[in-house]
């Protein structure tokens, strides 16, 4: 039987909270930020590739990318002191990253992170000699997070001109995304401008940045959906007319949701445009544009080439 504490400082975000809150860092309870713990969120270790079992806690403030990074420029002398005295460096600072899973460019799989987007992010982040952490926690949570400094990226993010008012943007994409219509076979949507869908129910997801029109167009219901999944079923029950999402990622939920015979995709894409890492506002710009210069550089090697001749991303047969 655990004793109830009263309030006690949070170790992970240095507020107080009510006491009788509490999660567990070995057996010692110790209290946790309310509004940065989500029951049943779960951080991965690029590292070790396990779960640790915890609920995701962003870590504090003394620990963003901002204080890593300027600690790494002072470890910069000392590093050169051990090499001449024949040491060895500290590992590799470590960097948390949120994203929402979004299969097949960033998922889950026996408990490890994957897809190309993760994949292309831990290399650069390693040839930068930074470990990463990736946690999948609902898309609005993760802007949230990384808006307040409480954790250091969003993995997969479009540029938005709100977004970039906050948020911290390299000039090089991780990749290009292409957004299409998914409509139910029995009522096809094909998409040819927006006029098209005049009078029509469409999903959305919550968060998500889309096109202007898509906000703009006349005569339009719009809903938001918690998820992919969400908005592909409602579409196969018949509940909105259409669901906009990206095309790979559509196909591949569909399929693996088995409702890749029920749906149909617009062959000509609503929008397409690129996602990035998106750093938090207190990111230094010069640590920015280092990862700027090495995703660039990556992109130009055989293993860059190897891990996208690696990705597919099945359609509908």
């Amino acid at each position: 039987m655990t004793r109830r504490t009263p309030d006690r400082r949070c170790l992970t975000g240095g507020r107080r909270t009510p006491h009788g809150r509490h999660c567990w860092h070995g057996t010692v309870p110790i209290s946790v930020c309310e509004l940065d713990t989500t029951e049943g969120q779960r951080r991965l270790c690029r590292r070790t590739g396990m779960m640790t079992g915890l609920p995701f806690q962003p870590r504090p403030r003394c620990m963003t990318i901002r204080a890593v990074f300027h600690r790494r420029l002072l470890a910069v002398a000392a590093g050169l002191w051990l090499l001449m005295a024949g040491g060895s460096s500290a590992a590799a600072d470590s960097l948390e990253l949120v994203t929402e899973a979004w299969p097949p460019l960033v998922d889950e799989s026996d408990g490890q992170p994957g897809g190309p987007l993760w994949r292309v992010t831990d290399a650069v982040l390693e040839r930068m000699g930074y470990d990463s952490h990736l946690a999948f926690v609902p898309w609005k949570r993760a802007l949230d997070l990384v808006a307040r400094n409480r954790a250091d990226a969003v993995l997969g993010a479009g540029k938005t001109a709100e977004r970039v008012r906050l948020f911290q943007y390299p000039d090089e994409p991780l990749a290009l995304s292409e957004t299409t219509l998914f409509s139910n076979r029995n009522a096809p949507i094909e998409f040819t401008d927006f006029h098209d869908l005049a009078g029509k129910t469409i999903a959305l997801s919550a968060g998500y940045s889309y096109a202007p029109e898509i906000w703009s167009a006349a005569g339009v219901k719009r809903e938001e959906v918690r998820d992919v999944r969400s908005g592909l079923q409602m579409v196969a029950l018949g509940r909105v007319d259409a669901f906009v999402a990206n095309r790979q990622v559509g196909w591949f939920e569909a399929n693996r949701l088995g409702l890749a015979g029920v749906l149909t995709a617009s062959e000509k894409p609503i929008s397409a445009g690129p996602v990035y890492l998106m750093f938090s506002p207190e990111t230094p710009a010069a640590f920015v544009q280092a990862f700027d210069q090495a995703l660039s550089a990556f992109r130009k090697t055989a293993d860059y080439r190897r891990l996208m001749t690696d990705f597919s991303s099945p359609e509908a047969e």
